[in-house]
């Protein structure tokens, strides 16, 4: 039992480290991408499938605006600008005058340019496209565009006053796509001066990676009152709190409070008390917190599944809640029970019992 016990601590301590590196590893990659903001781009989204617009986001793979985008990957790059903008440049196209007039340079139609999402890119492509100056030349296109229209349409609103029919709606037009105008201009002006005066060294900060990451954190020691086997590996392992409910802990002993040689009552007693504080419609509570605690119950109330537990069963492999498989304590999974003698292979000496 003190063997299993401490195999559980030392378990769980591994897994705690493990999450913790993968916290830590995404917290330097979002970092990264927050350090790699610029003026006008927040950062490259991939996809997967090679479809930028409705593959599957890949989060693990977004770069910041100064990297260069490999070739081969597909996705798209994000930039600052608000898509508030873009929906009142788009509301002031919708006027009749503007849908007649489009604006244009040299007798050229000017484009419109994505200033908030620009460069959707399947895997077709050779790489070296680096989402800062993306960004920003969608952005400049744009910006000229728009400047472009108001003067136009606000010429033809003055030109309006002697000739009624030739520019009529004109000066509404004007009127919304100004508006719009004045909007690009004072979100860049407010944009650049806050971007200016941010802290250039503002990176991840220094928690804890765990909390800092949402991962499983410590919890305080046991509050069980007396020393059950394994009771040192069990507190330097920190269990017994209500977050060993929602972790990867899968010590019923601790889950539940108790010693190992705990009385029927004192069972019952845990279970009644931690149910109700876990149930999911009490404060606090949750789904996955109250099956613990009935899992544990079920377990430490019948013989027949405790002692086999007791004995190590149940450690080892690792499932999708982060609990451990059989084999932990060299036993193959097969354990000896009552009344049965077991000849097994293993690395070390096994102890039949009858």
């Amino acid at each position: 039992r003190v063997r299993a016990r401490e195999k559980r601590a030392a378990s769980f301590e591994e897994e705690r480290a493990r999450g913790a590196e993968r916290n830590a590893k995404e917290a330097r990659r979002l970092g990264a991408i927050a350090r790699g903001v610029m003026p006008y781009c927040t950062a490259w989204r991939q996809t997967g499938g090679c479809d930028p617009l409705h593959g599957a986001p890949e989060p693990e793979y977004d770069l910041p605006c100064e990297e260069p985008v490999g070739a081969g990957s597909s996705g798209s790059c994000e930039c600052a600008a608000p898509p508030s903008l873009a929906d009142a440049v788009a509301a002031a196209g919708l006027y009749r005058y503007a849908r007649e007039h489009p604006p244009t340079l040299g007798g050229d139609v000017l484009p419109m340019h994505n200033m908030t999402r620009t460069s959707q890119s399947t895997c077709a492509h050779g790489g070296r496209m680096m989402c800062g100056a993306e960004c920003e030349k969608a952005w400049r296109g744009e910006l000229r565009r728009v400047e472009a229209w108001t003067a136009e349409m606000e010429g033809a609103a003055a030109a309006a006053v002697g000739a009624e029919r030739a520019h009529e709606g004109a000066a509404e037009a004007a009127t919304a796509m100004r508006a719009a105008l004045d909007g690009l201009l004072a979100w860049e002006l407010e944009h650049l001066r806050g971007y200016a005066a941010a802290d250039a060294d503002a990176g991840v900060g220094g928690d804890d990676p765990l909390r800092a990451g949402g991962g499983a954190a410590a919890a305080p020691s046991s509050s069980s009152s007396r020393s059950g086997p394994g009771s040192s590996s069990l507190t330097a392992a920190g269990v017994g709190s209500d977050e060993d409910l929602t972790s990867g802990w899968s010590d019923h002993y601790a889950v539940l409070r108790l010693a190992a040689d705990f009385m029927d009552v004192e069972l019952k007693a845990s279970y009644r008390r931690l149910s109700l504080r876990m149930h999911p419609d009490k404060p606090g509570g949750s789904m996955r917190a109250f099956q613990r605690v009935a899992e544990s119950y079920q377990v430490l109330s019948d013989g027949a599944r405790r002692r086999p537990y007791d004995f190590g069963a149940g450690l080892g492999a690792v499932d999708a809640q982060g609990r451990h498989g059989d084999d932990a304590l060299g036993r193959g999974g097969a354990e000896v029970l009552p009344g049965e003698v077991r000849v097994q292979t293993v690395r070390r000496s096994v102890r039949a019992e009858t």
